[in-house]
């Protein structure tokens, strides 16, 4: 779904719904008019006063709906994501403030190797191959496509 910026296109959002949600999405949408917000009589203030109500009742307080952003972030970096993209997704207008506070998340070619090696094996828990996070193929010097 591509939600509008608020301020500028540089702001724009592709946001990814999940398969499970989305026969939910598309009852939702039906009653929406084109241009008309997705949830319509919200603003960020309401959707916060939501959240925090829901996390009270789920007995987790302090949890910021900025929290989430974060998480989601920090997610991004640590599987090797592009700065351009994550900047892209959290509204910034470049990569600076990506770079400067998630930057110590991205992973080293250490890190990324011994994935890789993981995911050729595949990890066995509980009779069960699970599979680590797919990372992009790492380029070494000039190696042709």
């Amino acid at each position: 779904m591509r939600a509008r910026g608020r301020k500028a296109w540089t702001r724009d959002r592709i946001a990814r719904v999940a398969d499970w949600a989305w026969p939910w999405v598309e009852e939702h949408l039906r009653g929406v008019l084109p241009g008309e917000r997705v949830f319509r009589g919200t603003n960020r203030y309401q959707a916060s006063d939501v959240h925090r109500e829901r996390l009270r009742a789920l007995g987790l307080e302090g949890y910021r709906l900025h929290d989430a952003r974060h998480h989601w972030a920090v997610r991004m970096a640590r599987s090797g994501a592009p700065f351009e993209l994550i900047a892209r997704q959290l509204g910034h207008r470049d990569v600076a403030m990506v770079a400067k506070v998630y930057g110590r998340f991205k992973p080293d070619t250490e890190e990324r190797d011994r994935w890789e090696r993981l995911a050729r094996l595949g990890i066995r828990r509980n009779g069960l191959v699970v599979l680590p996070p797919v990372l992009p193929p790492i380029r070494r010097g000039r190696e042709r496509a």
